[in-house]
């Protein structure tokens, strides 16, 4: 057993999803191959390893998720507020005269719109959404950076 940082522990558990993409992206190649032609990979040896790596991801996603019980809220925070910023960016701003498309007899008009919700506060919004994530990211970047997990941590190759 090691004592990591979270931190630490993140990017091990990458690693980790990282290893079964590639053993699942083998299996996927080395599966079904011309009668005779050589195997770059053991199948069956490559899928032992992808299942005991599944298992291991399982243990691994509990241990995140007890270690991460003193920021979850934090995490939630920046999920809202990432959510928030797709939707702005999914809102109309046109506002004042704008030419038409051709109505049915070819003439072309004008349209006047008016928003509500105008750009430039978009863009305020958008800002300050993005700040408030960014002093969230650096309270989660301490929290991983200070605490510390036992963790057994197994050979990828």
């Amino acid at each position: 057993m090691a004592k990591v940082t979270l931190a630490r522990f993140l990017k091990y558990k990458n690693r980790v999803v990282e290893r079964m993409r590639k053993l699942e992206r083998d299996i996927q190649s080395g599966n079904s191959v011309v009668e005779g032609a050589l195997r770059d990979t053991d199948v069956n040896v490559a899928w032992e390893e992808r299942l005991a790596l599944e298992v291991h991801l399982v243990e691994l996603k509990g241990i995140q998720d007890k270690t991460n019980d003193p920021i979850k809220n934090t995490i939630a925070k920046i999920q809202e507020l990432k959510g928030r910023i797709k939707f702005l960016g999914t809102i109309p701003t046109l506002h004042g005269v704008q030419d038409s498309h051709r109505t049915l007899y070819g003439e072309q008009g004008t349209v006047t719109y008016e928003a509500v919700i105008r750009k430039q506060q978009i863009d305020t919004l958008l800002s300050a959404a993005q700040e408030e994530i960014d002093a969230l990211q650096d309270n989660i970047d301490l929290f991983n950076n200070t605490t510390h997990i036992e963790l057994k941590m197994l050979p990828l190759k």
